[in-house]
């Protein structure tokens, strides 16, 4: 017999074979799919995958053998179709079983790597609206806070001066329109949060007069980084009732910014009483500073700074350090930290 023959009927057979397991595949797949999510026991699961594994092999080995048989490529020794059923199905029983539950158990870890994939996503989805909606609360926190403190300062002053209240009255009105603008943002321009502290300060300093004195020293190049909205007001708010206040002839708060080694500095600066043994403590300056971690811990998790500590010369110093990011999505990041 020629090479030719002899090799057409070793390799036709094999061509045959995959090509048939490959079509039969899809439908595999779908059975096993539906089996999965039936109501049965897996003891009776797995006996009904079985059975149709013995079902599917004899099929497949029928089509196959059959094919190899009237295409004239069967080898001598088979001389009729029943000849070559009973020797090739029995001997190659197990092998196409293994075959067939190989086909079935890839389709199975394919369709769990996509829902542990997609169950991953959903989780992932599930904790940044969790995120978002703890820090919605904790903004909304502190706009009750910062109203009502800023209308009892409208209301101390009615009586006594009228044109201040009025003027405290606009700014409130210029702060309610810069808030309602952003309030739908986590994060805003320091250029945006200090044109809001600017007009809070207005409203202070009508209240404290002379007692009160601020200076501002920004960087233009930390302007365009990103902060939380409505980060500085809680601690300026603070220094102000924490420090100017204690003292008759007023104080001074100091706000300072600046891009440090990759990252944004924010400084605080009073000139009061700092922290002493009994006032010392992470939630020593109420709801505002405690609110600001908990928001600083859910943009950046611990990727931040946030720390007091009192001044030589006298009063407390508030710095804080977040990644330097812009609105065009530039973020630099260092480990080390440099003082204010």
């Amino acid at each position: 017999m020629p090479d030719h023959k002899v090799q057409t009927r070793m390799f036709l057979p094999s061509v045959y074979d995959y090509t048939l397991w490959a079509l039969f595949t899809p439908a595999i797949l779908l059975i096993g799919r539906k089996l999965v999510n039936d109501g049965n026991s897996w003891m009776r699961k797995i006996f009904i995958v079985f059975i149709m594994g013995i079902a599917v092999v004899l099929m497949h080995s029928f089509i196959v053998e059959s094919i190899v048989y009237f295409s004239g490529v069967s080898p001598p020794c088979c001389t009729t179709l029943n000849h070559l059923l009973f020797q090739h199905i029995l001997s190659g029983l197990s092998v196409k079983l293994l075959v067939f539950f190989a086909i079935l158990g890839g389709g199975y870890a394919i369709d769990y790597y996509q829902q542990s994939q997609h169950s991953k996503l959903e989780i992932s989805r599930l904790q940044a609206q969790l995120i978002q909606s703890k820090l919605d609360t904790l903004k909304m926190q502190l706009h009750p806070h910062f109203l009502f403190n800023t209308l009892n300062t409208i209301s101390a002053n009615v009586e006594r001066n009228p044109a201040d209240s009025r003027r405290m009255i606009s700014h409130l009105s210029q702060l309610l329109r810069l808030a309602l603008q952003k309030k739908d943002e986590q994060e805003v321009m320091l250029d945006q949060e200090l044109e809001f502290l600017t007009t809070y300060l207005e409203i202070e300093k009508l209240r404290f007069q002379e007692r009160l004195k601020t200076k501002l020293d920004v960087q233009d190049t930390a302007r365009r980084a990103l902060v939380p909205n409505m980060l500085l007001q809680p601690i300026v708010e603070n220094a102000i009732r924490h420090g100017v206040s204690k003292y008759v002839n007023g104080g001074e708060v100091k706000i300072r910014a600046a891009k440090q080694n990759g990252r944004l500095e924010l400084c605080v600066e009073d000139n009061g009483p700092g922290l002493t043994n009994r006032t010392s403590g992470r939630n020593n300056r109420g709801l505002g500073l405690e609110n600001t971690r908990l928001r600083l811990t859910e943009l950046y998790g611990t990727d931040y700074l946030l720390e007091l500590h009192n001044l030589e010369e006298g009063g407390l110093l508030v710095r804080i350090a977040i990644p330097f990011r812009t609105a065009e999505g530039q973020s630099e990041k260092k480990d080390n930290y440099r003082h204010c």
